[in-house]
């Protein structure tokens, strides 16, 4: 990927770098397209028409939400950028780190966090295996303007709901996880939940919740030791419709084996909306006789509630906010500092803090690769301190 990673600058800070600019400002109507371009070309850069080998970035912010040309660009390992990186590089008169400016550039927010940015045996590249083929940065200044929720103090539980049929589902672990893990106290959520799978696979279950019945879709599952698989997004507009006044969110577990639509043959393992609430499957997970896959469900299970807060697949390092994570043991458990900054943002804890009640957490998991890599993060943000 050609990033924008070292420090240039003058008055041609662009110069010879190809730009194209998104068909989605729409120059006919969007000021914005007409003040990049003159911003590109007034300091030395190229806007060209066309997508192709030639071109360096692309420029299309994240709040546009247009995915059709993103394949393609991501193929000819062209950079995506927002049109308000152009402007603060020619604002700061340098062509900054993207990253830099991803976590801090704008307004010199989480400067406590910018160091870690270099340390790669902390955080390093992303795996080529975890990026998707549609990929949108989101910087902090993206998750900070858009529409999102966030906890307070009179919704601040992440409820945990067991959907289980074989009811083998500790959530009990679960919970001390995710309040760890989230820094916010977890409750289950105590209300009648019973799953009933229709003896005809591939017809509706009913799920009980209190008093309330509903008819979630099924097909026939995939997943060994599994005897229905529920529609996920059935699940999540029942949660919807269930999630308690004094809720943040609300996380389904199932033991069942989950899909997301009828003529997707791919395999789910979580889902998530903005509408505060997920559901997660353990099916393919042993979380009882391997420790591998127990920690590969605990990302999956941090990478979906973090997408209930609003943090979007990460391209920035190898982080838990990868697009593909937890069905191979590569990707970290950890948030890299853009994705770290977000939740900080969210939810106000002191990072030292968390990362000390996750030591704590984590000794008691026997999860030593866990423990010595926070031990290490905790080294470098006390000597980034005193420093």
């Amino acid at each position: 990927m050609k990033e924008a990673i070292t420090e240039v600058s003058g008055n041609n800070l662009f110069s010879g770098k190809v730009f194209v600019i998104s068909n989605s400002y729409n120059k006919y109507t969007n000021p914005t397209y007409t003040k990049v371009e003159i911003l590109i070309k007034s300091n030395g850069g190229i806007v060209s028409k066309k997508i192709s080998a030639k071109a360096d970035y692309y420029v299309q912010s994240y709040e546009m939400d247009d995915d059709s040309k993103l394949e393609l660009v991501k193929s000819l390992k062209i950079s995506v950028i927002g049109h308000d990186y152009v402007e603060h590089c020619v604002q700061s008169g340098s062509k900054v780190n993207f990253k830099h400016y991803a976590l801090s550039g704008k307004n010199k927010d989480n400067l406590d966090l910018v160091p870690l940015i270099q340390k790669e045996d902390l955080f390093p590249k992303i795996l080529d295996y975890s990026r998707e083929e549609e990929e949108q940065p989101q910087t902090f200044y993206d998750f900070i303007e858009m529409e999102r929720y966030s906890p307070d103090e009179q919704k601040k539980y992440i409820y945990v709901a067991k959907l289980d049929v074989n009811g083998d589902v500790n959530v009990n672990i679960l919970m001390k996880f995710i309040s760890a893990y989230f820094s916010l106290p977890t409750k289950q959520y105590n209300n009648q939940v019973k799953v009933t799978p229709n003896k005809r696979r591939n017809k509706m279950c009913k799920i009980q919740i209190g008093d309330f019945v509903y008819d979630i879709n099924t097909r026939k599952p995939v997943c060994k030791n599994t005897v229905t698989r529920i529609n996920a997004m059935d699940v999540l507009d029942m949660l919807v419709e269930v999630i308690p006044k004094d809720a943040f969110c609300i996380v389904a577990i199932t033991d069942q084996d989950i899909y997301e639509f009828d003529d997707d043959s791919s395999i789910l393992m979580g889902r998530a909306t903005g509408d505060r609430v997920c559901v997660v499957s353990t099916c393919r997970f042993d979380l009882v006789n391997s420790k591998v896959e127990f920690n590969n469900f605990l990302k999956t299970l941090a990478h979906e509630i973090c997408h209930v807060f609003g943090i979007d697949h990460c391209i920035f390092f190898s982080c838990v906010m990868n697009a593909i994570v937890g069905d191979e043991n590569v990707e970290p458990m950890w948030l890299c500092p853009v994705d770290l900054s977000k939740l900080r943002k969210s939810v106000g804890f002191e990072i030292q803090h968390r990362y000390r009640n996750l030591i704590t957490l984590f000794k008691e998991f026997s999860m030593t690769d866990e423990v010595s890599w926070i031990e290490k993060i905790l080294n470098e943000l006390d000597v980034n301190k005193t420093s």
